[in-house]
């Protein structure tokens, strides 16, 4: 079977090329045999950290019809002839209408309908317009949690025999990354324990409560001072709010929380599972997740979590610690109870069975890709 998928549009969004790159290097290492994987590339560029688990780059050619062209699936049409494709993969890229191949189709999440108020009007209309399309006229929908599943046909009532619920997961190694303080010390200047919170900017990610807390606690100074870090890693940037991104800088970069709070800007991928492999705890106090990169990195190198208790999470990280993302003396608790629980702050990770768990669930993530994609079934 030959898939080709298109790219994830958008690079200020880091979570869809992570996304890119986990399907692709799983169906290499797992799917080899029974899958080859292609990528239409319409900016032209071989990224460097994908384009190794591709078999082929096909170049989607721009003109100045290429809009108009795309509606009726011009290109895309003799790309599908000229290399033989079987199945298209629509990530982010709208492949038109009259494709000759069948196509599965991807919805990250349902945010929008949720929090439709961290959107403009034509943001909206344009996130809407593209769901409707690929719900109404795609052969599969592909999400990645059964909370989305549910949510696309409460939304959209949609055939729920028409969308295949994959889960993705990690394609690492975890002892690459772990029991290495001395390289975060040396290259970051990261001496303490430390909490990691790696998500970009983007408001729904509420790392607004982080600072409420801090602000709290400030007022307890003995408290304070046993505070580990809070270390932040992403993307300082909301195409959707520009304010608020530089309202959470500011506070990241305020002397009142210099001893607690570092910002290390957007770091290299490798140094992101290095972060999140030696942290006391992964925290996430996300609004809304449609299934969140960051646990399930932290689920593949073994760090523990503090997740808000999002419906989401509660579906993707069972084993976690969760708190109410929207009352701060639910994230106060779990935060000073963490600390005071020194079982918690030990680590007891098992390199062996972090290793086999990982590649169960790359195994896992293989066969539900292999069922989505095989219209022989």
């Amino acid at each position: 079977m030959k898939i080709a998928l298109t790219e994830i549009d958008g690079k200020s969004w880091t979570g869809g090329i992570t996304y890119l790159k986990n399907f692709s290097g799983t169906i290499k290492s797992k799917l080899n045999e029974k899958i080859t994987l292609c990528l239409i590339s319409k900016s032209g560029n071989e990224n460097d950290k994908i384009k190794n688990d591709f078999n082929d780059i096909i170049n989607l050619k721009k003109t100045k019809w290429s809009k108009f062209l795309q509606i009726f699936s011009y290109e895309i049409n003799k790309i599908i002839k000229k290399h033989s494709i079987d199945v298209l993969f629509e990530t982010t890229e709208f492949l038109g209408f009259f494709c000759k191949k069948k196509i599965v189709s991807w919805l990250p999440d349902f945010q929008h309908k949720y929090y439709p108020e961290y959107f403009n009007f034509i943001n909206y209309c344009k996130r809407e317009i593209s769901y409707l399309i690929k719900i109404s006229f795609r052969n599969r929908i592909l999400v990645s949690s059964n909370n989305a599943k549910e949510d696309c046909v409460k939304f959209y009532k949609i055939d729920p025999k028409k969308i295949f619920v994959v889960p993705f997961s990690i394609d690492l190694e975890p002892s690459k990354y772990m029991n290495k303080k001395a390289y975060l010390e040396k290259k970051y200047n990261i001496t303490k324990d430390f909490f990691y919170i790696p998500n970009q900017f983007w408001q729904h990610k509420n790392h607004k409560l982080v600072f409420d807390f801090l602000d709290k606690v400030l007022e307890k100074k003995e408290i304070y001072e046993k505070l580990p870090e809070f270390i932040f890693t992403g993307l300082p940037l909301d195409n959707r709010n520009k304010k608020f991104s530089r309202i959470i800088l500011n506070k990241m970069n305020s002397r009142k929380y210099s001893t607690k709070i570092k910002y290390l800007g957007l770091v290299p991928l490798e140094d992101v599972y290095t972060l999140n492999a030696n942290c006391l705890a992964l925290i996430n106090p996300s609004l809304f997740e449609g299934w969140s990169t960051t646990v399930e990195e932290a689920k593949s190198l073994g760090t523990k979590m503090i997740l808000s208790n999002i419906k989401l999470h509660l579906e993707q990280a069972t084993e976690a610690i969760f708190f109410n993302p929207k009352k701060i003396e639910s994230f106060e608790n779990v935060i000073l109870n963490f600390i005071k629980d020194k079982n918690n702050v030990k680590d007891y990770r098992n390199l062996i069975q972090i290793q086999e768990y990982t590649e169960l669930r790359k195994a896992e993530y293989a066969q539900a890709i292999y069922k989505a994609f095989n219209f022989t079934n």
